[in-house]
C-alpha cells in the first residue's frame, strides 16, 4: 500500500503541474511576469546545436516534468497491479524509486513551492516505509499465509 500512495502522489503532482503550466500559458499574462517573459524570450541559447530562448526552455522543462511525473507514477501503480512480484521480490526497484524521489524532494525543497515538496516528500516517505518491509508494505499483502499470486509469465 505505501508504494501505491507514492505512485498516486506522483500522478497528482504531475497532473497539477501540467494543469498549472497550461493555465499560465493559455491565460492572461500577469503584469509582474510580462517583463520576465519578455527577457526570457529575448535570451537565446544554443543547446545541442539547436537555438531556443529561455521561455521556450522553461515551458519545455515544465511540460516534460509534468508528463514524466504522471508517467512514472502511472508505471508504479501499473507495476503494483499487474506485476506485484517485481516490487515484492526485490529491494532494488524500491531503492531506485526512493533515490529518484529523494533527489526530487531535495530539489523541490530548495527551489519550488510547497505542493511539490509535500507530494514528493510523502511519496519518499511511503517508499522508505515499503523498503523496511518490501513484501508486505509495497502491496499491502499480509505476508506468510496470504493468498499466493500467480507466477509472472
Amino acid at each position: 500500500m505505501p508504494v501505491a500512495v507514492a505512485g498516486w502522489a506522483l500522478v497528482v503532482a504531475g497532473t497539477g503541474h501540467l494543469a498549472l503550466t497550461l493555465t499560465s500559458l493559455l491565460g492572461p499574462v500577469p503584469d509582474g511576469e510580462r517583463a520576465a517573459r519578455s527577457v526570457m524570450g529575448a535570451t537565446v541559447v544554443t543547446l545541442g546545436g539547436v537555438d531556443r530562448d529561455l521561455w521556450q526552455l522553461f515551458v519545455g522543462f515544465s511540460v516534460t516534468m509534468g508528463v514524466l511525473l504522471v508517467g512514472v507514477g502511472g508505471l508504479v501503480v501499473l507495476a503494483l497491479r499487474h506485476a506485484p512480484d517485481l516490487v515484492d521480490s526485490t529491494r532494488a526497484v524500491l531503492a531506485l524509486l526512493l533515490g529518484v524521489l529523494l533527489a526530487g524532494t531535495t530539489t523541490a525543497a530548495l527551489l519550488l513551492p510547497s505542493p511539490p515538496i509535500v507530494l514528493l516528500g510523502a511519496a519518499s516517505l511511503a517508499v522508505a516505509l515499503a523498503l523496511r518491509h518490501p513484501s508486505r508494505a509495497a502491496t499491502g499483502s499480509s505476508g506468510p499465509g496470504s493468498t499466493p499470486r500467480a507466477a509472472a509469465p
